[in-house]
């Protein structure tokens, strides 16, 4: 992740499973958390933080909150994603 001039640039990988729209909100809001300066490993030393240790890496609530969010929107409104396509590379 860069910031530059007040904009960030952040690279996201998504694999090509699962709901990508939903795997994208997941990864924007670790994003987020990078640009609000969360230290992931510090906060996942501290117990009830709302962040752990997962799959090599870290993983936290507000993630999969807005994951499970994202998911429930989609599924009351799912008119709403006709065509609607994201590119995978």
């Amino acid at each position: 992740m860069a910031v530059e001039g007040g904009v960030v640039a952040a690279t996201v990988r998504i694999p090509p499973l699962g709901d990508t729209i939903v795997l994208l909100a997941h990864e924007l809001q670790h994003v987020i958390e990078k640009t609000r300066g969360v230290d992931v490993e510090a906060e996942a030393r501290r117990p009830g933080s709302g962040v752990w240790r997962a799959f090599g890496g870290y993983e936290t609530q507000a993630a999969v909150d807005v994951s499970r969010q994202v998911a429930q929107e989609l599924r009351k409104h799912p008119k709403d994603r006709r065509g609607l396509k994201i590119p995978h590379p």
